[in-house]
């Protein structure tokens, strides 16, 4: 009898193994893959859109000297 033990334990522990690697990845690895995909989307969304802008309107900024604007006229 002692020995079909021991073939019961074995077996109940390769199904463990078996269930265990199957399961795959963890539903936290899964969401997080996730989460940092739509960061990254949204990051290359933001850069097109800045880009977008930024050939659309040039941007006309006067620069002038600090002196010049202090100084009275």
């Amino acid at each position: 009898m002692a020995k079909k033990r021991k073939k019961v334990v074995k077996k109940a522990a390769k199904k463990s193994m078996r269930t265990r690697k199957s399961s795959g990845y963890s539903s936290d690895t899964t969401v997080n893959a996730l989460v940092i995909l739509v960061v990254i989307i949204l990051v290359v969304a933001g850069l097109y859109m800045y880009m977008q802008k930024a050939k659309a309107e040039p941007a006309l900024v006067d620069v002038s000297p600090i002196s010049v604007s202090i100084a009275p006229k």
